[in-house]
């Protein structure tokens, strides 16, 4: 299905935009769920690893082995967890991300229960590399879901949160485990194992969905995942930030192998004491992955990824100060607590880094390269360990100490440009942008009118989701995105915030850090018609109002000309000569290239483009409410701009959200209806959601969401030059495009869709289009 199916498990889409109608809602209960579920899965690995840490003495005087071979059961694991990503990640861009889950979670729970029958320690490594392989499809494929909704800083508040689930882990796996060997031996703490596998299983079953709609999976097959794997490879940004963090989260993985003989052996802690020293550790590695997520929007993801690194580093060099000189049990203690501390940084904001700016068809294979990274190197360090027998702490001191500083020396020569122009950063203005070479692969053009000007099928509108109540570095990777896939049209208005002008002020900002090389492949449009400003010359259509706001949009986003200026809306008591002459001295000044009107009715346009016409600046588009709910434009606009030589972009196309998903099953709380916000929860009626559930239904038979086919619909007319849409993250951005995959439609789906495509009450513009109305 689609973005929005998910959202019933707690898609973020927060916002609303004013071209696709997505409304706002409130999904924090549900958000909360699927936290807590993806935080779970992604603590398959420390489940696997910490809960049996405590028997690994006991494992080893049973099976009559040695602690090298014993550790070799968590290498086994860690190499399973490394290997399974790379199987489950590719597989999971191919199928969708449910499917190879609930796989992975079935053959983990199962692996994990054989693991009680283990006879030898031969027999356990080869079920601990199963059971590894088999819990990899959790971990790789819950990140691939975070980066299917969340970009950036709001990507690496995602993993922080998970990280009071899955830092749980941790804390209560190794004294879980050390309070079962009171009362059963390792075989009994595997079956505790499977028991949590099994409801990790149903947990996914009922609580996750598809987030990787069927129109953006990857379809090349193996050939193209590798070529997605030698992109990735070859992109020194994404393994700058891949092996830090695997070489930071190595620190920690030695720890994990050596300190149950360190801790025990050599400085005589019981399992119960290791236990708690183990929780005690955790609880700082929750704790600084909160203070992480806290800060993303007050502090690049770059310095908090080297605070972690640094931090470890420092624990690390304590460490080995530490034990070379003797200092005791509490000086060691004191050490490791940084080096599982700083994890907490570390992780969030390496993920983050990494999969920032990555297609959702490439998450889950970027995902898996991470994860290899982490388990690779992990899996190789932890035997090191113990190279020198249980009875010293060296070996373990030096390997973190090594690994930490090599992480920290990593990061620092990781350069700052991302994959194909997407960034590798949270604080998104550091690095510089570098547009796609492929952009205009994706999307149609359309001529608008009889101009010279082609406009891409589907444009860009900033009127919510770009004022200032919304996270800069995410509408940056918004019109980064957006470039990359073709977007050449970005449609702004004076008043688009909140608060007025902070859209254009924001759009400002981003141009200049990162399009303004791009200048002249951009159409930049604005408008002036609704209240600005106090008073009686802010508002409406006089000269005054139009060209002084034309001026104030220029400053607020530091362009010397727009290509596009709008009215916004008819003024019936100015004289329409003075509108459209205050429209044509905008383009004869320079600071406009062509003008344009918006919600004028088909009259009212006639008349607009006759005396454009005679005063030598041609009419070049319109700009009305257009979607299968309201089809106004269908009763003369249409033939009138085609007389005219002038193009239509239509907003609003999903009709204030009643064109998705979201009203089917009611209206969600927090949502537009809810709230009145350009949406009457009385237009919901009975008869109404019947329809839009038959056009729900058309759309599936189609492979398309209701969304999808809404936008195709809006284009199927050569006379609609382009349509408006909104985007509050990558993901609704990237899902939205997906509408030019499948434009056409046959004769009988015509004919089908207007059975149901019929006039809702939703034109909330009709009294500037009508004037009917206005008398």
């Amino acid at each position: 299905m689609i973005m929005q199916e998910f959202a019933l498990e707690g898609a973020p889409l927060p916002g609303t935009t004013q071209h696709t109608g997505q409304p706002e809602r409130d999904v924090r209960p549900r958000r909360f769920r699927l936290i807590v579920i993806l935080g779970a899965l992604t603590a398959i690995g420390p489940l696997s690893i910490d809960m049996y840490l405590p028997a690994l003495p006991q494992l080893t005087r049973d099976l009559s082995t040695g602690a090298t071979q014993a550790q070799l059961t968590l290498t086994a694991c860690v190499v399973g967890l490394a290997v399974g990503q790379v199987v489950a990640g590719p597989l999971s861009d191919a199928l969708g991300r449910r499917r190879p889950l609930l796989i992975g979670v079935a053959v983990y729970t199962l692996a994990s229960l054989l693991c009680v029958f283990a006879p030898s320690v031969q027999a356990l490594i080869a079920l601990r590399l199963v059971q590894g392989a088999a819990g990899a499809a959790g971990i790789v494929i819950a990140r691939a879901v975070v980066r299917d909704l969340y970009d950036g800083p709001a990507a690496a508040r995602f993993f922080a949160m998970l990280m009071l689930v899955n830092g749980l882990a941790p804390i209560l796996a190794p004294v879980v485990g050390g309070q079962l060997l009171r009362f059963t031996t390792w075989p009994g703490v595997f079956g505790v194992i499977a028991a949590i596998g099994a409801a990790l299983f149903t947990a996914a079953l009922l609580g996750v969905r598809e987030t990787l709609p069927a129109g953006r999976r990857e379809t090349g097959g193996a050939r193209a995942t590798a070529a997605t794997f030698r992109g990735l490879l070859t992109d020194r940004t994404f393994t700058g930030y891949a092996l830090s963090g695997g070489l930071g989260f190595a620190a920690m993985f030695t720890y994990i192998s050596g300190s149950p003989f360190v801790l025990q052996d050599v400085y005589g802690l019981s399992p119960q004491g290791f236990s708690l020293v183990f929780a005690t550790n955790a609880l700082g590695l929750v704790a600084s992955g909160q203070l992480c997520g806290w800060l993303t929007s007050r502090v690049p993801l770059r310095r908090l990824l080297g605070a972690g690194l640094s931090t470890v580093a420092l624990g690390g060099v304590a460490l080995l100060v530490s034990v070379q000189a003797g200092f005791g049990l509490a000086a060691v203690l004191a050490a490791l607590f940084l080096v599982v501390a700083g994890q907490g940084m570390i992780m969030p904001s390496a993920t983050a880094l990494a999969l920032s700016g990555r297609p959702q068809h490439v998450a889950g294979s970027a995902s898996a390269l991470l994860g290899l990274t982490q388990f690779a190197i992990g899996g190789a360090a932890s035997p090191l360990a113990g190279v020198a027998g249980p009875h010293t702490a060296m070996p373990m001191a030096a390997g973190i100490a090594g690994l930490s500083i090599a992480a920290v020396l990593v990061a620092a020569t990781t350069p700052r440009k991302g994959h194909g122009g997407q960034t590798g950063s949270g604080r998104l203005a550091e690095m510089t942008y570098v547009a796609a070479d492929d952009r205009y692969n994706r999307i149609p053009y359309r001529r608008s009118g009889r101009s010279g000007l082609k406009l891409p099928a589907v444009s860009l509108g900033l009127w919510h989701n770009f004022g200032d109540d919304r996270d800069l570095d995410t509408q940056r990777a918004i019109l980064r995105r957006a470039f990359d896939l073709g977007i050449t049209h970005f449609d702004l208005a004076n008043n688009y915030g909140p608060p007025y002008g902070s859209a254009e002020i924001n759009f400002g900002r981003l141009f200049r850090e990162d399009l303004a090389p791009y200048r002249d492949e951009m159409v930049i449009s604005t408008k002036a018609g609704y209240d600005m400003w106090a008073g009686p010359y802010g508002d409406w259509g006089s000269r005054k109002y139009l060209l002084a706001s034309l001026d104030q949009s220029l400053s607020r986003m530091g362009v010397d000309y727009v290509d596009i200026f709008y009215s916004h809306r008819f003024d019936p008591e100015t004289p329409l000569e003075e509108t459209m002459g205050a429209l044509d001295h905008a383009v004869r000044s320079g600071k406009a290239l062509y003008a344009g009107i918006s919600s004028y009715s088909a009259e009212d346009t006639a008349r607009a483009a006759a005396i454009l016409r005679d005063m030598g600046t041609p009419l070049l588009i319109h700009q009305p409410s257009y979607s299968m709910l309201n089809r106004w434009i269908e009763g003369g606009l249409l033939d009138t701009l085609e007389k005219e030589g002038a193009g239509c972009i239509a907003f609003s196309p999903l009709a204030q959200g009643m064109l998705t998903d979201k009203y089917l099953r009611g209206i969600p709380e927090g949502s537009r209806a809810s709230q009145g916000k350009s949406l009457s929860p009385d237009l919901l009626t009975d008869e109404a959601l019947a329809h839009v559930r038959a056009l729900n239904h058309i759309a599936a038979e189609r492979g398309q969401s209701l969304a999808q086919m809404a936008l195709a619909w809006a284009l199927r007319d050569d006379r609609v030059t382009s349509v408006l849409i909104g985007a509050s993250s990558v993901a609704q951005l990237e899902d939205s495009l997906a509408s030019v995959d499948r434009l056409d439609f046959t004769p009988e789906e015509l004919e089908t869709i207007d059975r149901d495509a019929v006039e809702a009450g939703i034109n909330i513009w009709s009294a500037s289009s009508s004037p009917a109305a206005r008398a």
